[in-house]
């Protein structure tokens, strides 16, 4: 990935990298423990508001994540949605 970052895993607090993609719009995230998602910028904040209930069970879904995919969370409508997916 190039230009990697360093931050805090929004999910579980641990260290991670991640690269802006899509205009800076989204977050590729690669943490030792969650490995790979993606965060959406404006997702971003509403988990940062959200409770470690929230952030532990997308932790779990991107840990998870089915073989060639990796779990993407978004906002949708105001809400965290999170889905399985190939590409950004």
């Amino acid at each position: 990935m190039p230009n990697l970052q360093n931050q805090n895993c929004p999910l579980c607090g641990q260290k991670a990298k991640f690269n802006l993609n899509n205009f800076e719009q989204d977050k590729y995230f690669d943490c030792s423990y969650c490995t790979q998602y993606v965060l959406s910028t404006m997702a971003e904040e509403k988990l940062n508001a959200s409770s470690v209930s929230v952030r532990e069970d997308l932790s779990k879904m991107a840990k998870d994540s089915p073989e060639g995919q990796f779990l993407l969370i978004r906002l949708e409508a105001g809400e965290i949605e999170a889905i399985y997916t190939t590409r950004i």
